[in-house]
C-alpha cells in the first residue's frame, strides 16, 4: 500500500509540475500512468510519436502548445522517451530555439516522405550513451530506407499500376504525396536491439468522399434538402470504404508496408518471436467506427497491438477538423511486451500524441 501510494505521488507530482497545455479527449491520468511504468520498469524503451502538423497550430497560439509540450516532455528526466519521432514535420515546424533544445538531448535525422517532399516528412530523435570503457551502449546501428511503399492496388499489373497512379493523380493534387518511403532502424539499447519502422501512411479519404459519391438527382426537393442528403452519402460511403473495402490506396499501401517488414526483418516472410519490432505512427486507419477497419484487423493479425486503453488520437478539439473522434495512430509489436501504451491529452497538433513503454 505504501509503494501504491508513493507511485502515485511520483506520478501525480510529474504532472503537476510540469506546465502542460491539455485539452479534453484521451483519458485523464495518461501522462501519470507512463511514469509509474517507467518507475516499474527502469530497463524499459520508451518511444514516442506525434503528428505534428507542420506545426501549424502551435504557431497560431501563444504560447506555442506543441513547443511548450515538447520541452516539458524532454526535460523531465522521468518522461523524456529515448526515441521521439514527428511526423509531418518540416525545418519550419519548430523554432530555432526549440530545435536547439532537442538537440541538447539527441541526436537526429530526418527523412522525406517521398521526392516530392523535400522538405517535409519524419525527425527521427534517439538518445546515445557511451559506458564508461568508452563503448556505445545506447545507438542506433543501421537503416533501411531501400523501397517505397506503392498504393496501387496489390495484383495489378505494372501498367495497369501506373494508369491508376496517373487517374488519382490527375484529379487530386494531393495523390503526388501518396508514395511513402519504407524506413526501418535498429536501436541498440541496454543489450537488446529493437527494430523500429516509424510509420505514416497516405490519407485518402477526403479525395475518395468528393471523388466516388456524386449528388443523386432528387428534383421533388429542395436545393437544402437535396445538399443533405448529398453530403450524408459522401460521409456514409466514405466510411463504408473505410472500415470494409480493401480497394483502395490505404489499404494497399498497408499490405506492402507489413510485406516489406516481413521481407526485411522476417526468416522466410515470418517475424520470430525473438524479433523486438515496433511499429508505431499515424496509419490513417481508424481502430474501429462501431466496427473494427479492415486495416486494424490486418495489422492485429500480422502483429500485436501495444494498447490496452484505447483513447481517440484525431482530430483534437482545438483543431477545429469536423471528422468523428477515432484513433488512428497505432503502436504494434512484436517480441515485446508492451508495460503501457497511451494517448497523451496534450495540445498543439490536430492529433494527440503517442506513447509507449515497451521491453
Amino acid at each position: 500500500m505504501l509503494k501504491l501510494t508513493f507511485l502515485f505521488i511520483i506520478g501525480f507530482s510529474i504532472f503537476a509540475k510540469a506546465d502542460w497545455i491539455t485539452e479534453s479527449g484521451p483519458q485523464a491520468g495518461a501522462t501519470q500512468a507512463i511514469a509509474a511504468s517507467v518507475y516499474h520498469h527502469p530497463q524499459a524503451l520508451k518511444v514516442f510519436w506525434w503528428n505534428i502538423e507542420m506545426g501549424e497550430q502551435g504557431q497560431a497560439s501563444s504560447p506555442n502548445p506543441l513547443e511548450n509540450n515538447l520541452k516539458e516532455l524532454v526535460e523531465n528526466p522521468t518522461l523524456r522517451p529515448h526515441i521521439l519521432i514527428l511526423g509531418e514535420f518540416s525545418m519550419r515546424a519548430l523554432s530555432e530555439q526549440t530545435l536547439d533544445l532537442l538537440l541538447t538531448y539527441y541526436t537526429a535525422e530526418n527523412f522525406n516522405y517521398n521526392n516530392q517532399t523535400p522538405d517535409f516528412g519524419l525527425a527521427i530523435f534517439y538518445q546515445y550513451h557511451i559506458d564508461r570503457d568508452h563503448h556505445l551502449s545506447t545507438y542506433m546501428e543501421s537503416q533501411s530506407t531501400d523501397q517505397t511503399l506503392d498504393w496501387a492496388p496489390i495484383l495489378s499489373s505494372p501498367r495497369q499500376s501506373q494508369i491508376y497512379r496517373q487517374e488519382y493523380i490527375s484529379n487530386f493534387s494531393n495523390a503526388v504525396l501518396y508514395t511513402r518511403t519504407y524506413l526501418r532502424f535498429s536501436y541498440h539499447f541496454l543489450g537488446k536491439t529493437y527494430h523500429i519502422v516509424p510509420v505514416h501512411l497516405l490519407q485518402p479519404w477526403q479525395d475518395i468522399k468528393f471523388s466516388e459519391f456524386q449528388t443523386p438527382s432528387i428534383p421533388v426537393f429542395g436545393e437544402s434538402v437535396r445538399s443533405v442528403f448529398n453530403a450524408y452519402e459522401k460521409t456514409f460511403g466514405t466510411g463504408l470504404k473505410i472500415l470494409g473495402d480493401d480497394s483502395n490506396p490505404l489499404y494497399s499501401q498497408l499490405v506492402r508496408l507489413c510485406g516489406r517488414v516481413k521481407s526485411d526483418l522476417g526468416d522466410n516472410f515470418n517475424l520470430s518471436p525473438e524479433q523486438k519490432v515496433l511499429l508505431m505512427g499515424d496509419f490513417n486507419y481508424p481502430r474501429n467506427i462501431g466496427i473494427y477497419s479492415i486495416g486494424f484487423r490486418y495489422m492485429k493479425n500480422f502483429l500485436q497491438d501495444a494498447f490496452s486503453v484505447h483513447d481517440n488520437t484525431f482530430p483534437t478539439a482545438s483543431s477545429g477538423e469536423s471528422y468523428p473522434a477515432m484513433k488512428i495512430d497505432h503502436a504494434f509489436i512484436n517480441g515485446l511486451t508492451a508495460h503501457e501504451a497511451r494517448v497523451l491529452p496534450l495540445s498543439g497538433s490536430d492529433h494527440f500524441p503517442i506513447y509507449v513503454v515497451i521491453e
